[in-house]
């Protein structure tokens, strides 16, 4: 499908760079190569802000999209990025809250209900809403210098935070600060699996909410890593004598990574704890759930993301304990070697969370 057509009068407008006023970096087709996309943004609805994009997280979903990992219903031109900063250029009629310049984000999901007609939206869940958007696909995401959408939906940055590093907090970090403030009371054992983009997240979290917590990797060149971010403990999972005396330690396992087993990792967590999934795999992944759940009275848990409440508590949460991502900046211009390094681990993999940045490439291409 094109999602041009499908947006129809809400679509922006491709054109040649010399008429653009916006920029995007977008999958023309199934794979991972990137195109720079010229363009002219949709007209800005009522209830909608606009922003020039500073920073966008580059997230594996992104790749699972791209490369049709999660389903093939996906629209190209495709526009990826839901780890979005940037400052507010222009508001729609509508829109309440804001000003002109003032630093905002936007996460995962472009909007929902958001009228009181569904349990979760009247219940401040609106990430639950059945008739949530997800932000791209067919609509333009944050790999681009200009990006739209729903005012209601931004979350306004905090002094304290960098935009390099609010970027990715609106899905590496929301995704493991909403479960583990959720489900955790100071003095649990929590274990963090994988320590990539969102379990470097979760490691530091889980320790400034007090919890006792133990870094499960396959590298034991993490370990020094584990211990700077937090982690009390670190568990070498490749071992299994290792995972064998740690049987039963744990009150909450968070998984994190893009490929695992359940089973795994089940016998690390206590008769009665729980596991909660949060790293989303391949659609045709056997995640090994098994009847072990059963007999040991153990709670699997699924989080989504989460709400635009839980974002600004993340946020204050960041300020107070100076939390903030990992990230390597790469320039807009040089998105497909970002992209490369995510999708392809080539020349390597990333380190914790690639970030765009668009300042250098806006000083040559600003109309």
């Amino acid at each position: 499908m094109n999602s041009l057509e499908v947006l129809g009068e809400f679509a922006p407008q491709p054109c040649d760079e010399a008429h653009a006023s916006a920029f995007a970096q977008a999958a023309l087709a199934p794979g991972t190569t990137l195109t720079l996309f010229p363009y002219n943004p949709a007209p800005l609805q009522p209830d909608e802000l606009r922003i020039e994009v500073t920073h966008a997280g580059m997230c594996h979903s992104d790749v699972f999209m791209t490369t049709l990992g999660w389903g093939d219903n996906v629209m190209f031109p495709l526009v990826p990025g839901h780890e979005i900063a940037g400052v507010v250029t222009a508001m729609g009629d509508q829109a309440k809250g804001y000003d002109i310049g003032e630093r905002v984000s936007f996460g995962v999901f472009r909007t929902a209900c958001k009228k009181g007609t569904c349990e979760y939206c009247a219940t401040g869940r609106e990430h639950l809403c059945p008739m949530r958007e997800e932000t791209y696909c067919p609509y333009f995401g944050g790999y681009s210098t200009s990006f739209q959408g729903r005012a209601d939906f931004f979350t306004p940055i905090p002094e304290g935070i960098r935009s390099e590093h609010a970027a990715p907090l609106m899905c590496a970090g929301l995704t493991t600060f909403s479960p583990l403030n959720a489900y955790t009371r100071p003095g649990m054992k929590v274990g963090v699996q994988g320590l990539g983009g969102l379990g470097h997240m979760g490691v530091q979290f889980a320790a400034h909410m007090g919890c006792e917590v133990t870094a499960v990797s396959t590298s034991a060149s993490k370990a020094q890593l584990a211990a700077d971010l937090g982690a009390q403990h670190f568990l070498n999972s490749a071992i299994e004598a290792d995972k064998r005396k740690a049987k039963n330690s744990l009150d909450l396992l968070l998984i994190t990574s893009s490929a695992y087993k359940i089973s795994d990792y089940l016998d690390l967590v206590k008769p009665g704890g729980s596991v909660c999934v949060v790293g989303l795999p391949d659609i045709k992944a056997d995640l090994g759930v098994t009847m072990d759940f059963i007999a040991t009275g153990k709670k699997l848990i699924g989080s989504i993301v989460g709400s635009l409440a839980e974002t600004r508590d993340m946020f204050n949460f960041c300020e107070l304990h100076h939390i903030q991502p990992k990230v390597e900046l790469h320039a807009f211009d040089q998105a497909q070697q970002a992209y490369d390094m995510l999708a392809l681990s080539q020349p390597r993999t990333p380190v914790f969370r690639n970030v765009l940045e668009t300042s250098s490439f806006l000083t040559t291409h600003r109309h």
